[in-house]
């Protein structure tokens, strides 16, 4: 992703479809989960000097339902239980945006 683009429109979405999709990885293991939660963390402090952070909160909560079906279009063998992680990390999101207003 170049952060660069992070600046215009659709950018912001490109940059909250990244965040989710490290979010939702199952793969690393938990040194690599730890340091992509901490690199997400500053990407997220840096956005939310940038822009509105619940305008941010709030991309990321749709991108995450945009993500939902993937498990199951890859029929990942655990996909409702992905499906519904993805749906209540949205759901995190979007409480998120109500709390940073």
């Amino acid at each position: 992703m170049h952060l660069e683009r992070t600046r215009r429109g659709s950018g912001t979405t490109a940059s909250c479809t990244w965040l989710n999709q490290h979010r939702c990885s199952r793969g690393p293991t938990a040194l690599q989960s730890e340091r992509v939660r901490i690199f997400a963390s500053s990407l997220l402090d840096l956005w939310d000097r940038m822009y509105e952070p619940a305008d941010i909160r709030r991309r990321a909560a749709a991108t995450l339902f945009t993500l939902a079906t993937g498990p199951f279009r890859v029929q990942s063998a655990d996909w409702p239980g992905e499906t519904t992680d993805r749906i209540s990390m949205a759901h995190r999101w979007l409480e998120s945006a109500h709390r940073v207003r």
